[in-house]
């Protein structure tokens, strides 16, 4: 038997954390005399939280791949649910 693949809180953390951080640069370009040291600050936080459910995500699809047969990636390949 395979061990199960790695989904769950860490993917929903990330999630949560890249809703958070997007939410925070949404509020802040609201201002118009929000300073651009603020502004770099809040894009960059966002972009690294993305980077991190970027790879969190690639690590479960390849977790979930070692548990499914060629057949079965396939279908969720063709149905957008894997690359």
């Amino acid at each position: 038997m395979h061990p199960l693949p790695r989904l769950g809180r860490n993917d929903a953390l990330s999630k949560a954390e890249v809703s958070q951080r997007s939410s925070e640069l949404r509020e802040l370009l609201r201002d118009p005399k929000a300073p651009v040291e603020q502004i770099k600050a809040r894009l960059s936080a966002l972009r690294k939280a993305r980077e991190k459910a970027r790879r969190e995500l690639a690590t479960a699809q390849q977790d979930l791949r070692q548990l499914m047969t060629l057949r079965q990636e396939a279908v969720l390949v063709l149905n957008g649910l894997l690359g």
